[in-house]
């Protein structure tokens, strides 16, 4: 996203065209936007809360006592990944 963020800062300092600009956001929104929604849209809300919380975009104190229970083994297999894949 970075990336599509500083593509638009050259458009707007005139060093890129909005047709290469245009061209770059149907990049963006065929490749990585694409990924990200096919990945987030197809996962339960309990799985992909426990994944936020194992990737820490979720602070797991930020969940009820109860909640966190049931969301506990997701949570400690979403970490062991993430672990494996860092």
């Amino acid at each position: 996203m970075s990336v599509l963020h500083a593509q638009f800062g050259l458009w707007a300092n005139q060093g890129m065209s909005s047709f290469d600009l245009v061209q770059r956001i149907h990049e963006f929104h065929n490749g990585a936007a694409r990924e990200l929604y096919g990945r987030y849209t197809s996962l339960s809300p309990a799985i992909a809360v426990a994944r936020a919380v194992a990737l820490g975009l979720i602070s797991a104190e930020a969940l009820s006592a109860s909640l966190k229970e049931k969301l506990d083994q997701g949570i400690d297999t979403f970490r062991g990944i993430s672990q494996r894949e860092g």
